[in-house]
């Protein structure tokens, strides 16, 4: 499981990087991990980094969601590769605090 992560990891920080030598970029549209899908995919050959923080609310339990990756890979064809690094996650409820690592995902989007 160490090793999947720092795989992960390794490919956020390498590949935004050989993502530097594309034409200037078109609009950004944001796959906004852990919430709903957007309608658009990312250009074939492009790649796009994203990430981001989540807070939910119920009643008195309250979760925290830190560094949610996900990289999306442009495979023509009006499609898209999305990788998904794991996240911590911190639940605080009046019977205890949990928290841990959240599962990693993988995606095919279509347009």
């Amino acid at each position: 499981m160490q090793m999947q992560n720092l795989l992960i990891l390794a490919a956020f920080l390498v590949l935004p990087g050989a993502a530097m030598a594309q034409e200037p970029p078109s609009p950004i549209n944001s796959g906004r991990p852990g919430f709903s899908e957007t309608l658009g995919i990312i250009p074939s050959g492009r790649i796009q980094q994203e990430m981001g923080y989540v807070f939910s609310r119920v009643g008195s339990s309250r979760e925290h969601g830190l560094g949610q990756l996900m990289l999306r890979l442009g495979t023509g064809g009006g499609t898209e590769l999305q990788l998904g690094a794991n996240s911590f996650a911190l639940t605080r409820n009046p019977e205890g605090n949990t928290s841990g690592i959240q599962d990693s995902t993988i995606g095919f989007k279509i347009l």
